[in-house]
């Protein structure tokens, strides 16, 4: 869901800056893309046509949501319902933050993995490596060549 967000925001911006209203680029967007986030915007479309106002329809879904970066998004599509302001700009911002959080993510992800592939190196290995060293030293300490 998280990797999903980034890629709504981008759509999003994209639809409002074409010159699409905020609920009119979320209906475009729900049309085109499928998944977990495209999902409950369509959720929220359909109760924006059965009458609740978009700032309820996207405050529900924000408080619904298990995934944080999602509730920010629905956050801040609440909020631009309520200002009207142009919310381009902050759609590719929160994008770019997001993209940035999951590139932090699978670079920690990448170190755990190389630390991971270090206990065969040190258990298996290393003694090997040891006994190696260890065996042609033995006869140079006590002295039979």
């Amino acid at each position: 869901m998280r990797s999903e967000v980034y890629t709504v925001a981008q759509l999003l911006a994209v639809r409002l800056r074409t010159g699409s209203g905020p609920v009119d680029a979320v209906r475009a967007v729900c049309h085109l893309a499928r998944g977990p986030v495209v999902a409950e915007l369509a959720e929220a479309v359909t109760w924006i046509s059965s009458g609740v106002s978009a700032q309820r329809a996207y405050d529900k879904l924000a408080e619904a949501t298990d995934e944080p970066a999602a509730a920010r998004l629905y956050r801040l599509l609440a909020a631009s319902s309520n200002s009207g302001g142009d919310i381009a700009s902050s759609l590719l911002s929160v994008a770019e933050d997001l993209r940035l959080e999951r590139k932090q993510d699978l670079a920690r992800s990448a170190v755990k993995r190389r630390t991971a592939m270090l206990v065969p190196l040190l258990l298996f290995i290393t003694p090997v490596m040891i006994l190696f060293v260890a065996v042609p030293l033995l006869p140079m300490i006590f002295g039979t060549f």
